[in-house]
């Protein structure tokens, strides 16, 4: 465990000292006078001094607390505040409880508009929400891109830098003084540095320099920002690995849902429930396209007025889904109350996600979530939401060659019965004629077909034989056929060429 040892208040400590060790010597030297000795002074002295020696630390430390208690109260409360942070931040191994510890330091010492504290997520720096704060004015999210080189030309030895003095530094840092904005409130930097880069920094209004003023204090900061860095890129790796293990395992679970189960309502509500341990959101959803009525038909919701969406009924070129959909590409809307196209089917949501369900280069759906908080999507979010369309994109092919199949093997077992019908109708005995010898056989290339024949008797020195083949396979041509026959069964009764019963 890394102790910091108290120094604050040096000279006054220094001061107080000289008057104790000077009394003591003053007392010790009273006592020895009384004995029988003729180097009083010269024991008086060795002894003040051996006294002193072996009592030194504890001392000091009575002495340190006594001072502080008395003369400095507040920055003695932020001095052993500031110990104990120090002792407690090995202590989180998860980002979020990290950070939420050094968010409630900050809170109990800051103003929330007198410092901004930013955390690398991605290929971005979002800044730490703040509950309770209406409106924001400063950078929610700033680009690596804007940043990065300025980082990299910091001077390593460094725990805080004037934003002003940046440029001068680094003028790679230019671009990142302008995405804070003209109205930047902020004056100091402190990066938040581990081995391998910039895990996050935090912006602070002058009062920070009330602090760095005490050496102790400003030591003390130091030292906490510093293990705060190195701590912090050690959690979001350990973050990163959890992240892509439940990645896998909820995979697996939705890959498992769509092999082994054809319920595409239960595979899809697994896909957006299995979203929430990934991607923190308010409300959820999942429209596929109703090609015959022009409309998003809701199949998964989560989070929504379950009453109005019922009455809810969105037009293919209606909302940030229909967009989407037919540019057949993911948007992240940072703030829905500025985007033209955001159709509203909650009042609390600020900020939207929002890509296309995609198969065979056909959309034919929008996964959608929604939040209460301005700017809470990242491109990560995205890329992962992404993947988990395509996942959804399978479960609805695999739904749809399901029910091909169940039509198909209806249809087959129709067309066995229409076979059977169809065999009924013709023929099944061959008629005896004197002198000839007959036979007949008829097998469809498909299970029916459009072929059909017939012997019948015309008078007792006549026989009929109709051969008919009607053009085409399968269910159509078998229909035409029983319509032929049937009309041809009717004309038996008049004998005509076969040109004139082909017309009639």
């Amino acid at each position: 465990m890394d102790i910091l040892k108290p120094k604050l208040n040096k000279p006054l400590l220094y001061l107080f000292k000289l008057g104790i060790y000077t009394s003591l010597y003053g007392i010790i030297r009273y006592i020895v006078f009384r004995l029988p000795t003729d180097n009083a002074d010269v024991y008086a002295f060795i002894l003040t001094i051996a006294i002193i020696i072996f009592n030194r630390g504890k001392l000091t430390h009575i002495l340190q607390q006594f001072i502080d208690r008395q003369f400095y109260r507040t920055f003695y409360n932020l001095k052993q505040e500031l110990l104990k942070l120090n002792q407690e931040l090995p202590s989180y191994m998860e980002p979020d409880e990290l950070i939420q510890r050094i968010k409630t330091f900050l809170d109990h010492h800051f103003l929330p508009e007198d410092y901004r504290f930013y955390i690398l997520k991605g290929d971005q720096f979002n800044q730490v929400h703040r509950s309770g704060e209406s409106s924001n004015r400063f950078p929610v999210r700033l680009n690596i891109e804007s940043s990065g080189e300025c980082w990299k030309a910091l001077p390593s030895g460094t725990y805080m830098f004037s934003i002003d003095t940046l440029e001068a530094i680094s003028p790679q840092c230019s671009e990142f003084i302008r995405s804070l904005g003209e109205n930047n409130p902020y004056t100091y930097l402190v990066p938040l540095n581990g081995a391998k880069g910039m895990n996050g920094f935090i912006l602070f209004s002058d009062k920070i320099l009330a602090l760095t003023q005490v050496e102790e204090l400003r030591e003390l900061l130091e030292r906490v920002f510093q293990k705060t860095g190195q701590l912090l890129e050690n959690a979001l790796i350990h973050a990163a690995i959890k992240r892509k293990s439940l990645e896998s395992e909820i995979l697996l679970d939705i890959v498992g849902k769509i092999t082994s189960s054809l319920n595409l309502q239960q595979v899809l509500e697994s896909i957006v429930d299995n979203l929430s341990k990934l991607v923190q959101y308010d409300a959820a959803a999942i429209f596929l396209v109703d090609k015959e009525r022009k409309i998003l038909q809701q199949v998964v919701t989560r989070g929504y007025d379950e009453a109005r969406m019922q009455t809810l009924t969105l037009k293919l070129d209606q909302g940030i889904s229909g967009e989407v959909i037919r540019t057949q590409t993911g948007v992240i809307i940072p703030d829905v109350r500025k985007d033209p196209h955001y159709f509203a089917a909650r009042e609390k949501t600020l900020s939207q996600i929002t890509v296309p369900i995609v198969h065979r280069g056909n959309a034919i759906g929008a996964l959608v979530l929604e939040s209460d908080q301005l700017e809470h999507f990242t491109r990560e979010d995205l890329e992962l939401l992404t993947f988990f369309s395509g996942l959804a994109a399978i479960a609805i092919r695999n739904a749809q060659l399901y029910e091909d199949s169940v039509k198909k093997k209806r249809l087959e077992s129709e067309l066995v019965v229409a076979s059977r019908v169809q065999k009924a109708l013709l023929p099944r005995r061959v008629p005896v004629v004197q002198g000839i010898e007959m036979d007949f056989v008829n097998i469809p290339s498909l299970i029916v077909g459009g072929d059909f024949y017939d012997i019948f008797k015309i008078n007792e020195q006549c026989q009929g034989i109709a051969i008919g083949d009607v053009s085409g396979k399968g269910a159509p041509a078998a229909l035409l056929m029983a319509v032929v026959y049937a009309g041809f069964k009717s004309l038996l009764k008049e004998i005509d060429p076969v040109v004139t019963v082909v017309a009639r």
